[in-house]
């Protein structure tokens, strides 16, 4: 009978996990499309969301730190991260930025605008990269006009994109 006892325990672990797995209200985990922009970090670890399906319109799950909020893709945002008295991170009005190397401070400044190539590719070289980097190991940029001003998506060391300062 012990064959019949292993069964159970696999049985109940699998009905474990899939009762404590996250899924959205469709029963999905459909990743919103665009980059988390790199946020300021949450210092009492605050998961406003777990999924992208748990943010509105076209918002992404971010990581700000060890807490988590949403915002939207690509680093810009239709307003400005506050913390609210009862420690819920909130969007309020008015157009803002944030930078991937303003580490995550919001901006009210209107972008800067470079001469871009005739293929939507910024001026300048990306740099070498130092292996191993430390720093944030994800995908911040796809392309060069997703990063602010004049710099330029590219390799951040650890297979991932990052807005990095060109060279000229």
């Amino acid at each position: 009978m012990p064959a019949c006892r292993l069964c159970l325990l696999a049985t109940g672990l699998l009905l474990g996990l899939l009762l404590f797995t996250p899924l959205s209200a469709t029963g999905t985990r459909a990743e919103k499309p665009g980059v988390c922009p790199q946020l300021e970090p949450i210092t009492d670890c605050v998961k406003a969301c777990i999924l992208d399906n748990d943010c509105q319109d076209n918002y992404k799950c971010c990581q700000a730190g060890c807490g988590s909020v949403c915002s939207k893709p690509n680093g810009l945002s239709e307003g400005k991260l506050s913390r609210t008295a009862t420690g819920t991170t909130t969007l309020s009005a008015g157009l803002a930025r944030t930078s991937p190397l303003s580490r995550g401070q919001v901006s009210t400044k209107p972008p800067v605008v470079t001469k871009e190539g005739g293929n939507g590719e910024k001026q300048g070289t990306c740099p070498s990269v130092d292996f191993p980097k430390l720093g944030l190991c994800e995908d911040q940029c796809q392309m060069d006009s997703q990063c602010s001003g004049n710099m330029k998506c590219c390799r951040n060391g650890c297979g991932k994109m990052g807005c990095t300062t060109p060279k000229f």
